[in-house]
């Protein structure tokens, strides 16, 4: 029981009937990529396939085009979502499996945890991938329901999950040979409804489907302009990681390939999401948030940007970003001004007047974006971004500062050239990251290092542990 949130939730009880008084607090849909390029996206340079939903929700709202995520893997770039903070500050490890046995700690305070103390509805719909014990699932985290695959869609199954009584047992499963079937890479995503197993192995070439249909009866049936509860939605799309797959209205309609087909329709998803708002007359209402939780597998996704999936390198972390909420929000805006994934919870915050305090209390690592997202400003309060990889360990791979940018650590391909590490780029002129400047300024080597030294002391010293079952470790 997340006891602190009470106080919390009092506060929010006025600052509710303030913001009622000054109008409607908005629906918030959060759409999050999983594996999504830089440049999967039309007006971004995708080739091969077109997606104007996603172009029209760029034309009509705002277009973050240096944003970034804190993780450039799954578990702890969602983790920094969750709670704006780095993390290094929540997690031990960057990456959960079937088999791990920690998980984001429930007593966090999440993005869910702090609508929910605000009065909203909180649903999630797709992937999770900050634990799969009963303990730690979203129904435990802020979330009132739940379906969806509960780690990538490459994984396994724990045999202690549930299976529903109504559970969909697919290929070779059967209730009796589960528990033997089931392990870290066999079978593959299951899919569950709040902590029950309902279908296992998942049919991945439809899960963007039932996951649209889901969402959007969610938004229809919630979503609220009249002065009822508002609605939060997390949707975390379980595509494009591996293995795709896609329904057969989208094979074969592109020029991409299976890929190509995947990308399209995940922007029929948007396109059903953005009708199904416009249906219940809350368009003017409703805050639609779209990114994801780091950079492409796929090395055609990434174009000019350095880097793919795994490293900190601009392809990693340098995520698509859009924001839509017509008539709050202006249309045809981009923004070059620093952001990242961190910020989102602090400035969802500030945008409903919400309070938030982080598990211990201690300041998150986020800032409040709203000004630059609402046109008020055009500056932003992020003036620095730390990069972490692949790793949740708690001191950064790398610092961008301004314009530079200094990577202590990269991840390289077998097949290039090792170079000499620090790496320093001035991402004003060498937004490829083609040429290393080190020798030439190693007066800001040394200033962004000591940033870094510093950083790095203050994650040691405000960790927080995260949840294992056998230590129970809730307080």
């Amino acid at each position: 029981m997340k006891n602190h949130l009470i106080i919390i939730g009092i506060t929010l009880l006025s600052c509710i009937t303030a913001c009622s008084a000054a109008g409607e607090r908005p629906n918030v849909i959060l759409v999050y990529m999983d594996d999504m390029g830089w440049s999967d996206i039309g007006t971004q340079g995708a080739v091969g396939f077109k997606t104007p939903h996603l172009d029209r929700l760029a034309s009509e709202g705002l277009r973050c085009t240096q944003f970034y995520s804190v993780c450039s893997v799954c578990s702890a770039s969602r983790a920094g979502l969750m709670t704006g903070c780095y993390p290094a500050r929540v997690m031990d490890r960057s990456v959960l499996f079937p088999d791990s046995t920690t998980a984001l700690h429930p007593d966090e305070n999440t993005l869910a945890d702090m609508f929910a103390s605000a009065g909203y509805e909180t649903h999630m719909v797709g992937k999770w991938h900050l634990g799969h014990q009963s303990e730690v699932l979203p129904t435990e985290q802020g979330f009132q329901t739940y379906l969806g695959v509960p780690y990538s869609n490459d994984m396994g199954c724990d045999p202690e999950m549930v299976l529903a009584g109504d559970a969909i047992l697919r290929t070779d499963i059967t209730r009796d040979n589960f528990r033997d079937k089931a392990g870290r890479r066999y079978p593959l995503a299951p899919l569950m409804r709040d902590k029950e197993i309902v279908e296992v192995p998942s049919d991945q070439s439809i899960l963007t489907q039932r996951y649209t249909q889901r969402a959007t009866e969610l938004i229809k049936s919630l979503g609220s302009s009249d002065g009822k509860k508002p609605l939060f939605l997390y949707f975390a799309h379980t595509m494009p990681h591996k293995p795709i797959a896609a329904s057969d209205n989208f094979i074969g309609t592109t020029k991409r390939g299976l890929y190509g087909d995947v990308i399209k329709e995940i922007d029929w998803s948007i396109g059903q999401l953005t009708a199904a708002i416009r249906d219940a007359g809350i368009e003017k209402n409703t805050l639609l948030l779209f990114s994801s939780d780091n950079g492409p597998w796929n090395p055609d996704s990434a174009t000019y940007l350095r880097g793919l999936k795994f490293s900190n390198f601009e392809g990693g972390q340098r995520v698509p970003t859009i924001l839509w909420w017509p008539g709050e929000i202006a249309a045809g805006r981009t923004t070059d001004r620093l952001g990242a994934t961190i910020d989102i919870l602090p400035t969802l915050a500030s945008i409903g007047e919400f309070e938030y305090q982080s598990r211990d209390g201690s300041p998150v690592d986020g800032v409040d974006l709203s000004d630059l997202w609402m046109g008020r400003s055009n500056e932003s309060p992020r003036k620095d971004f730390y990069y972490y990889g692949a790793t949740c360990t708690p001191k950064p791979q790398g610092i961008r500062d301004g314009r530079w940018k200094l990577l202590l650590k990269a991840r390289k391909r077998k097949d290039t050239k090792q170079e000499r590490l620090p790496y320093l780029f001035d991402l004003e002129s060498d937004e490829q990251e083609t040429t290393n400047v080190a020798e030439q300024h190693p007066e800001v080597v040394n200033s962004l290092t000591l940033k870094i030294e510093t950083f790095e002391k203050r994650i040691i010293d405000l960790k927080r542990p995260a949840w294992t079952p056998a230590k129970n470790n809730r307080n």
